[in-house]
């Protein structure tokens, strides 16, 4: 990967990653650079309108409160005088790093440091391995940190840096509402934020990767509702799964144009094993977490039959089960009283494990979980919550969630799409609706309820009263026999010795987007580390490509 520029033009601290993304230029006497989209009010503005809206702001001073005041997801830099300024959204969409001597960039790779082998943040390494990614503002590498979601980064003429959020998710202040209040709020926000971004889009096609789930659901159904018809959907994995027989049949009741990419361990592997793969990776290489990659072979499929639009905007439903409320423990989403501090911080934490922190079961050890307890418990107080609330436990746990897992590995899914060159938004993680949901308790929360009740009930297109699901169906076709065979006889066995059977000798043929397709099916079906699933092995893979083993550790 090399480097925009080095000429006098381009600050002496930036180390911009090519092309994809960047748009450059000096207004006001700041020297510019921006990425993704803003939001200021109705009115969306991108390349060059983005850099005309960002200097007022600069002259102005205070950046944090200006940014508090929009929308929108980008990263931003400036200049002038020696002083530098970085910044990225809430959500960190566009992630940033600062390196040593207070250089910043995109990409890790392009920061002048120390060799991974020679800086290599061990405790960080041994984090990721478990989880895939790791906590805070660290990477795997000491001497480089990533901005936290809604951060603002200054470094002074004579090289003082200071950074601060400018803003942070909050879920512990809930506000006060009955239940039918916050679903017609729900309700008016959602419609807002689509009339919003097809305003935004400004006719150009929108196309949606749309499954069997609530969130893509809901994007084609409130795109519909809002008046949006050039919309186009795509679906993939393995041909006849339920998810993509959903999603034609959704597509098609809203009179949506629909295709489907058929994955094969064929296709996949080749994908998974090509140099433009490879590419990608190092492309959405942040030091800091697995690569999201599981709709690459999907995206590249539609760029090269010609389906996907030059101009087009990709939109997905991420990530509407997170902010919604799907992820809550059910014994978190309830006061904890008569509970010290280590018992709350206990109860927040085997929830945390379970759910987060288990990619391989013997990697689960005293050592390393107390380990990630020190971590997290780190990361929370660092972003002003030094205990789990009594009122509110479910707040640490989706703070935790945050900033870790899903801004560092979920959200960066859209690289796949800067990496083929398309244009994104993401309607569920805009401020407003992180604001909404930040306010909003673990009751109405817990299972999605609230939001559940407010999908069906608006029933935005004629796509939620009635509709019923595709029956979930092992995939392949071939294996039912085999797998149905091998449970009965584990039966004497008991239930969790099969659950562990049925990953390590079915899970490869019946990952519906065939995702360890670049192993052989013998090296998965042989281990005994306890793979969790396919993210298990790509971390590996991942680790491996920076000298790491599978449990972090230098090789």
């Amino acid at each position: 990967m090399s480097v925009i520029s080095t000429d006098s033009d381009i600050p002496t601290c930036w180390r911009l990653g090519e092309a994809r993304g960047w748009t450059i230029g000096e207004r006001a006497g700041w020297r510019l650079a921006v990425k993704g989209h803003l939001i200021d009010g109705m009115t969306t503005v991108q390349g060059e309108a983005f850099l005309d809206a960002l200097a007022p702001l600069l002259s102005a001073g205070g950046l944090g409160e200006a940014l508090a005041g929009r929308d929108g997801h980008f990263a931003l830099l400036a200049e002038r005088r020696g002083v530098t300024l970085a910044a990225v959204d809430r959500i960190a969409s566009f992630p940033l790093f600062v390196g040593p001597e207070g250089q910043v960039s995109d990409h890790p790779a392009l920061l002048e440091m120390a060799p991974l082998a020679e800086a290599l943040d061990h405790d960080s390494a041994q984090v990721l391995a478990l989880s895939g990614f790791t906590n805070g503002t660290s990477t795997l590498h000491r001497e480089v940190r990533r901005l936290a979601p809604g951060e603002l980064w200054v470094r002074e003429s004579g090289g003082l840096q200071t950074a601060r959020r400018w803003h942070q998710y909050r879920p512990w202040k809930v506000v006060a509402a009955t239940p039918e209040q916050r679903q017609r709020e729900l309700t008016d926000l959602m419609r807002h934020l689509f009339e919003r971004m097809v305003e935004g889009c400004a006719g150009r096609t929108i196309v949606v990767p749309l499954s069997a789930g609530l969130d893509s659901r809901l994007i084609v159904s409130g795109l519909y509702e809002v008046g949006a018809r050039d919309v186009r959907c795509f679906a993939y994995g393995q041909p006849g799964n339920f998810e993509a027989i959903a999603s034609q049949q959704i597509a098609e009741r809203l009179g949506y144009d629909w295709t489907f990419v058929p994955y094969t361990l064929e296709a996949q592997r080749a994908a998974l094993r090509s140099e433009e793969h490879k590419a990608y990776t190092v492309f959405a290489d942040s030091l800091s977490a697995t690569p999201f990659e599981q709709d690459f072979l999907a995206v590249r499929t539609l760029r090269d039959r010609g389906w996907l639009p030059e101009d087009c905007v990709m939109v997905n439903g991420q990530s509407g089960d997170y902010i919604t409320g799907g992820h809550i423990p059910a014994s978190l989403a309830k006061p904890l009283d008569g509970q010290d501090a280590d018992q709350r911080f206990e109860a927040l934490f085997k929830p945390l494990i379970a759910k987060h922190y288990g990619l391989w079961t013997s990697l689960q050890t005293p050592d390393r979980l107390a380990l990630v307890a020190a971590q997290v418990g780190d990361h929370l107080t660092a972003c002003g919550l030094p205990e789990v609330p009594v009122e509110t436990p479910h707040a640490a746990f989706e703070l935790s969630e945050l900033e870790n897992r899903q801004c560092k590995y979920v959200v960066p899914g859209q690289r796949v799409y800067d990496f083929f060159g398309l244009d994104w938004r993401l309607p569920l993680w805009e401020g407003e609706m992180i604001a909404f949901w930040q306010g909003v308790p673990a009751a109405d929360k817990l299972g999605q309820g609230l939001y559940r009740r407010a999908l069906v009930e608006a029933d935005w297109g004629g796509v939620w009263q009635g509709y019923q699901t595709p029956p979930r169906k092992v995939m392949p076709a071939w294996l039912r026999g085999p797998r149905l065979a091998a449970k009965l006889a584990c039966v004497p066995l008991g239930r969790q010795r099969w659950h562990r059977l049925e990953k390590r000798l079915f899970g490869y043929h019946m990952d519906l987007l065939l995702n360890m397709a670049f192993l052989p099916y013998g090296q998965v079906a042989k281990d005994q580390r306890g793979a969790r699933n396919a993210i298990s092995w790509v971390t590996e893979r991942y680790l491996n490509s920076h000298g790491l083993d599978w449990q972090g550790i230098a090789r």
